[in-house]
């Protein structure tokens, strides 16, 4: 049977036309990578913990005393000479 008698509105009829053209669908793909690229670098990741914080729990408290105590959320470790 040719592909070209099988009915478009089929998930065989649109497999056999993505599968029929491949030049077509690298193109597709390239495009579609070369657009996320281009927005790639205007992602950001916030990593901090003050984020994930819901207000009104105990460790909340805790955690403000922390900051307080050591001076912000990064847990440093310092080790001296002996």
């Amino acid at each position: 049977m040719s592909y070209r008698l099988l009915d478009p509105c089929t998930l065989q009829g649109w497999l056999n036309r993505l599968l029929n053209r491949p030049y077509a669908v690298i193109t597709f793909i390239g495009i579609i990578t070369l657009f996320f690229l281009f927005y790639a670098n205007c992602l950001s990741f916030d990593t901090s913990v003050y984020d994930l914080i819901i207000e009104n729990i105990p460790e909340t408290i805790q955690y403000q005393d922390y900051k307080t105590v050591f001076g912000s959320e990064v847990g440093e470790l310092c080790l001296q000479p002996v």
